[in-house]
């Protein structure tokens, strides 16, 4: 009986050092929590270059999958090169977990022992590299703030509006270039201004950030516009799920993967998000960006019943 014990305890033995030597696919993993969206952790990950300059390349993304996992090259040193592997899972509506999977050019069974005795360079770079991330993140997220998700009535409106293409990144910039253009045409036209603009997103591809939208501007009486460019449209009263932000209106997407969250832990990961943000403060008018509000809404006739 105890030879048979033996014989099984060695078996398993063996097992788990020709898994760790040869079979497992990574050599070194660290995970830490984030209580952020796993679009914005996964938009950190994806430009983090380990606080050098864009010119130089120390990470390149290889493939990617939006919100969920990156692969990656990491080049520390001229003469080495780290693959990582991240995994994005969320816990709970405000935690998201990240899983590092490092694995060196240079390893193989003499790495891996290593591994088991001491603390090699590869280790240190990859940990650095992993605690810069993590400082990045918690760093990032204190610019925004973000409510839970609740029901509001939006109210009716009528609006002259353009047709603007830009990426998440450079939303704003796009609205900024077609601020004066717009209210221009409202004073040639002598159209009065009801109420703060809002943008309604027509179309985003999360793997590339691009996005189309219209960028609106109330106005107070129905209008035949006289610009090919410039439309009118009204639109009735509806119910639609909201996310107040808080922040610089640059960074007002962040309600956008909270969505995305607050969809998958709902079980409905492949709901398409074309939210509106409707804007609560005129930033020329100064004060800390934390206080800017937005209201990001989600009418409920675009969501899968």
């Amino acid at each position: 009986m105890n030879k048979k014990i033996l014989y099984v305890i060695t078996g398993v033995l063996v097992m788990l050092a020709a898994w760790y030597f040869f079979v497992k696919d990574y050599d070194y993993q660290i995970t830490f929590k984030s209580n952020n969206p796993k679009g914005f952790v996964y938009n950190n990950i994806k430009t983090w270059n380990n606080n050098r300059p864009v010119k130089d390349t120390m990470v390149k993304t290889i493939s990617s999958i939006p919100f969920s996992e990156i692969q990656q090259k990491y080049y520390p040193a001229k003469d080495s090169t780290i693959n990582i592997k991240w995994k994005l899972d969320k816990i709970n509506d405000s935690l998201t977990k990240i899983i590092g999977y490092f694995k060196s050019d240079h390893g193989g069974p003499l790495l891996r022992t290593q591994l088991l005795f001491s603390t090699p360079d590869f280790v240190k770079q990859s940990l650095d590299f992993a605690k810069g991330l993590n400082r990045r993140i918690k760093s990032r997220s204190k610019l925004y703030k973000l409510s839970d998700v609740d029901t509001i009535m939006v109210p009716s409106k009528q609006y002259v509006y353009v047709i603007c293409d830009a990426t998440l990144q450079t939303k704003a910039k796009s609205m900024i270039a077609n601020n004066g253009y717009i209210l221009q045409y409202l004073k040639k036209n002598n159209l009065e201004l009801a109420d703060f603009p809002f943008v309604d997103i027509q179309s985003w591809n999360k793997q590339t950030d691009s996005i189309r939208f219209k960028f609106c501007f109330p106005i107070k009486t129905v209008h035949q516009s006289q610009e090919s460019d410039i439309k009118f449209e009204e639109r009735k009263q509806y119910k639609a799920l909201r996310i107040r932000f808080n922040g610089n209106y640059s960074k007002s997407h962040m309600a956008w993967y909270a969505f995305n969250d607050y969809f998958e832990a709902n079980h409905s990961s492949e709901q398409q998000i074309l939210p509106t943000e409707i804007f609560l403060d005129d930033p020329n008018q100064g004060g800390e960006d934390i206080q800017w509000r937005a209201d990001i809404v989600l009418p409920l006739n675009q969501i899968d019943q």
